[in-house]
């Protein structure tokens, strides 16, 4: 299907495919091939944007700069939030899952991260170049201890979290309400 006056806006109906062109850029290809899939653009400068009752900018994504804006149409890095209160909110399936927040450096080697445990264990981590080896580490206990722990050497213990773990700590702090000297 083809614009009266204009040729390079049309509909195209190909073998399981359906593409939307105009201006000679295809702006929607929807294709059903194994995978179905909903292509928005076609590696050009093509932006997608998400109106709803009250925002116009629900979500967009930039195609001049591969950026997503939640509540804004210019994202000025590669995720970007915008709204009165804005807030993140990451919720397990089942508290006996744990949820964690990684970042990784340009080869993918894991080099910080936040993780909550399955009993409400908040824990901030930082590794150097052996992503096996925790370097340091801040656990905030809720497990009715309310306990905060800070290790930090060369070979913190990833997953126990305690002193006797690691023969270089060079700061344990630890203590429960009322406790002295614990």
């Amino acid at each position: 299907i083809k614009a009266l006056n204009d040729i390079d806006t049309k509909i195209t109906f190909t073998d399981d495919a359906i593409t939307f062109t105009a201006g000679n850029e295809n702006l929607l290809t929807i294709t059903e091939s194994g995978q179905d899939i909903v292509t928005i653009g076609d590696g050009g400068d093509v932006d997608f944007q998400v109106k709803t009752n009250g925002d116009d900018n629900t979500l967009f994504v930039q195609g001049s700069s591969d950026r997503v804006g939640i509540g804004t149409d210019g994202p000025s890095t590669t995720l970007h939030i915008s709204d009165a209160t804005p807030t993140i909110r990451i919720q397990r399936e089942s508290n006996s899952n744990d949820s964690t927040l990684e970042w990784a450096g340009q080869a993918g080697v894991k080099a910080n991260a936040v993780h909550l445990g399955t009993k409400n264990d908040l824990v901030f981590s930082t590794w150097n170049t052996d992503a096996s080896a925790v370097q340091e580490s801040l656990r905030f206990n809720s497990d009715n201890q309310r306990q905060v722990i800070f290790l930090s050497g060369a070979n913190v213990g990833p997953t126990s979290m305690q002193p006797g773990a690691s023969a270089d700590i060079n700061f344990f702090v630890s203590g429960s309400t009322g406790s002295v000297k614990t």
